[in-house]
């Protein structure tokens, strides 16, 4: 999950480092802590993730 608003770490750099790793990658509107301000994004990224992890499976 990327925050479009992190101060923290630029998007931009984020976006490189989830690009070089092939990761699945979901913009929302936020700083640092999105998880926090976004938590129904977070939630479905989560849920995402462990479906993609159960039919690898």
């Amino acid at each position: 999950m990327l925050g479009t608003e992190d101060k923290a770490i630029p998007p931009e750099l984020q976006r490189f480092m989830a690009e070089r790793a092939n990761a699945t990658i979901v913009e929302v509107a936020a700083s640092h802590v999105s998880f926090v301000s976004q938590p129904e994004a977070a939630t479905q990224l989560i849920l995402l993730a462990a479906e993609a992890t159960a039919d690898a499976g």
